[in-house]
């Protein structure tokens, strides 16, 4: 329930910085840096996946970069 807590607050998040204007901080990574602090390695890897597939789906073009730049982060 914690794991699907995370998700659905980074999704939140996604929503707000993707109604913002299109120069805004990087609210989505700025959460998952919070997470990964708190919560396991295996629960992040799949919040990462989750937050650059997200974050792709805004620019399609670039399919991908996003995931990977959340993963590696």
């Amino acid at each position: 329930m914690r794991i699907f807590s995370c998700f659905l607050f980074i999704y939140l998040v996604f929503l707000i910085q993707a109604s913002l204007a299109r120069y805004t901080p990087d609210l989505v990574l700025l959460v998952l840096s919070i997470f990964a602090l708190y919560e396991s390695k295996k629960s992040i890897l799949g919040l990462s996946l989750f937050a650059g597939f997200c974050l792709d789906l805004m620019n399609p073009s670039t399919l991908g970069f996003n995931l990977v730049i959340c993963l590696i982060a």
